[in-house]
Protein backbone atom coordinates (compact mmCIF):
# COMPACT_ATOMS: atom_id res chain seq x y z
CA UNK A 1 0.00 0.00 0.00
CA UNK A 2 2.66 2.35 1.13
CA UNK A 3 4.38 1.91 -2.32
CA UNK A 4 0.75 2.40 -4.30
CA UNK A 5 0.76 6.04 -2.15
CA UNK A 6 4.76 6.91 -3.20
CA UNK A 7 3.79 6.24 -7.18
CA UNK A 8 0.77 8.07 -6.98
CA UNK A 9 2.19 11.11 -4.92
CA UNK A 10 5.33 10.78 -7.71
CA UNK A 11 2.64 11.01 -10.60
CA UNK A 12 1.09 13.85 -9.68
CA UNK A 13 4.10 15.97 -8.54
CA UNK A 14 5.10 14.94 -12.36
CA UNK A 15 1.30 16.19 -13.52
CA UNK A 16 1.75 19.85 -11.76
CA UNK A 17 5.78 19.86 -13.23
CA UNK A 18 3.89 19.54 -16.52
CA UNK A 19 0.94 22.51 -15.76
CA UNK A 20 4.15 24.81 -14.47
CA UNK A 21 5.84 23.87 -18.35
CA UNK A 22 2.82 24.24 -20.14
CA UNK A 23 1.81 27.68 -18.77
CA UNK A 24 5.32 29.13 -18.44
CA UNK A 25 5.19 28.15 -22.40
CA UNK A 26 2.10 29.77 -22.73
CA UNK A 27 3.61 32.82 -21.49
CA UNK A 28 6.80 32.93 -23.40
CA UNK A 29 4.78 32.18 -26.05
CA UNK A 30 2.38 35.81 -25.35
CA UNK A 31 5.23 37.89 -24.68
CA UNK A 32 7.03 36.86 -28.27
CA UNK A 33 3.55 37.27 -29.89
CA UNK A 34 3.03 40.70 -28.45
CA UNK A 35 7.00 41.60 -29.73
CA UNK A 36 5.67 40.33 -33.24
CA UNK A 37 2.80 42.99 -33.10
CA UNK A 38 4.70 45.70 -32.49
CA UNK A 39 7.18 45.08 -35.29
CA UNK A 40 4.44 44.22 -37.51
CA UNK A 41 3.55 47.80 -36.94
CA UNK A 42 6.54 49.21 -37.04
CA UNK A 43 7.27 47.66 -40.49
CA UNK A 44 3.59 48.87 -41.39
CA UNK A 45 4.15 52.19 -40.26
CA UNK A 46 7.74 52.37 -41.90
CA UNK A 47 5.89 51.26 -45.42
CA UNK A 48 3.12 52.96 -45.66
CA UNK A 49 3.42 55.84 -43.75
CA UNK A 50 4.12 57.66 -39.77
CA UNK A 51 -0.05 58.10 -40.16
CA UNK A 52 -1.08 54.32 -39.74
CA UNK A 53 -2.70 53.70 -36.49
CA UNK A 54 -2.31 49.72 -35.92
CA UNK A 55 -4.90 48.58 -33.21
CA UNK A 56 -4.02 45.20 -31.10
CA UNK A 57 -7.41 43.11 -30.21
CA UNK A 58 -8.56 40.34 -28.93
CA UNK A 59 -6.94 37.71 -26.51
CA UNK A 60 -3.10 39.24 -26.95
CA UNK A 61 -4.73 42.16 -24.84
CA UNK A 62 -5.20 39.80 -21.66
CA UNK A 63 -2.80 36.78 -20.91
CA UNK A 64 -5.53 35.13 -18.70
CA UNK A 65 -7.55 34.87 -22.26
CA UNK A 66 -4.86 34.00 -24.18
CA UNK A 67 -4.28 30.26 -25.16
CA UNK A 68 -1.81 28.40 -27.29
CA UNK A 69 -3.76 28.57 -30.16
CA UNK A 70 -4.68 32.09 -30.24
CA UNK A 71 -4.34 34.26 -33.23
CA UNK A 72 -2.99 37.52 -33.57
CA UNK A 73 -5.57 40.40 -34.30
CA UNK A 74 -4.45 43.63 -35.55
CA UNK A 75 -6.80 46.30 -37.52
CA UNK A 76 -5.07 49.25 -39.22
CA UNK A 77 -6.45 52.71 -39.80
CA UNK A 78 -5.33 54.52 -42.66
CA UNK A 79 -4.64 52.02 -45.36
CA UNK A 80 -6.12 52.53 -48.65
CA UNK A 81 -8.07 49.83 -50.52
CA UNK A 82 -5.08 49.74 -53.35
CA UNK A 83 -2.52 48.97 -50.64
CA UNK A 84 -4.23 46.76 -48.12
CA UNK A 85 -3.48 43.36 -49.73
CA UNK A 86 -0.04 44.17 -49.75
CA UNK A 87 -0.08 45.44 -46.36
CA UNK A 88 -1.86 42.32 -45.34
CA UNK A 89 0.92 40.29 -47.08
CA UNK A 90 3.47 42.12 -45.48
CA UNK A 91 1.81 41.38 -41.79
CA UNK A 92 1.38 38.12 -42.49
CA UNK A 93 4.90 37.37 -43.57
CA UNK A 94 5.88 38.88 -40.27
CA UNK A 95 3.67 37.04 -38.62
CA UNK A 96 5.36 33.76 -40.07
CA UNK A 97 3.50 30.13 -38.39
CA UNK A 98 0.77 32.66 -36.42
CA UNK A 99 -2.27 32.86 -37.92
CA UNK A 100 -3.04 36.63 -38.51
CA UNK A 101 -6.58 38.29 -38.31
CA UNK A 102 -5.78 41.52 -40.48
CA UNK A 103 -8.94 44.07 -40.16
CA UNK A 104 -9.06 47.11 -42.63
CA UNK A 105 -10.70 49.47 -39.70
CA UNK A 106 -12.47 51.74 -42.34
CA UNK A 107 -14.66 48.88 -43.90
CA UNK A 108 -15.19 46.78 -40.70
CA UNK A 109 -18.26 46.41 -39.34
CA UNK A 110 -19.42 49.26 -37.29
CA UNK A 111 -19.85 46.52 -33.80
CA UNK A 112 -16.36 45.34 -34.47
CA UNK A 113 -15.28 48.92 -34.98
CA UNK A 114 -16.52 50.24 -31.35
CA UNK A 115 -15.18 47.03 -29.97
CA UNK A 116 -11.52 47.76 -31.56
CA UNK A 117 -11.78 51.53 -30.48
CA UNK A 118 -12.98 50.86 -26.69
CA UNK A 119 -11.36 47.29 -26.31
CA UNK A 120 -8.25 47.49 -28.42
CA UNK A 121 -4.75 48.96 -28.14
CA UNK A 122 -2.73 50.95 -29.71
CA UNK A 123 1.07 49.62 -31.15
Amino acid sequence: MDQSVSRTSGYAVELVRQAHRREAERVRQYEQRRRRAHEIAQALRAEYGEHLCVYLFGSLLDLERYRLDSDLDLAVIGLTPDNYWDAWARAEAFAGDVELDFVRFETAAEPLRRHIRDQGQVL
